[in-house]
């Protein structure tokens, strides 16, 4: 199980160099500072790794979580990196929810440049378990 969370995170964290790479016109260096970037999950796991590698760019950093209590000890470790941060409790399957959330970033923040939406570990793995389908029951 462990093995298997690590290849996750370790898949993640490749995917998101990939994305910042590709971000970067060649020859030059992504200039992210000042941007806002909105992460859900970003309280932990690959999702607070994101936050504090955009953190380290120089980004304004807008996380959401549904844990209240670990999205408090984000926002404490943001904000002694120096960043700028916005924590807020959301479940996003709530669309009230998601309205708050983006009303309160903008308000903070201006606007929202860059949405890392992260998909739960649940629906992650009903994407990727393997199904077998019954020839028997299409009959």
């Amino acid at each position: 199980m462990m093995r298997n969370k690590n290849r996750t995170v370790a898949l993640g964290l490749a995917g998101a160099t990939a994305a910042l790479a590709l971000l970067r016109p060649r020859g030059r260096k992504a200039n992210l500072a000042g941007q806002t970037v909105l992460i859900t999950g970003g309280s932990r796991g690959l999702g607070f790794l994101l936050a504090q590698a955009f953190a380290r760019q120089g980004c304004r950093i807008v996380i959401c979580a549904r844990g209240e209590a670990a999205l408090e000890q984000a926002y404490r470790t943001l904000k002694a990196m120096g960043a700028e941060v916005l924590a807020l409790p959301c479940d996003m399957s709530d669309q009230a929810q998601v309205n708050e959330l983006v009303r309160h970033a903008t308000r903070a923040f201006g606007s929202i440049d860059i949405v890392v939406y992260r998909l739960p570990s649940t629906v992650y793995r009903l994407l990727t378990y393997p199904t077998t389908t019954s020839t028997s029951a299409a009959q």
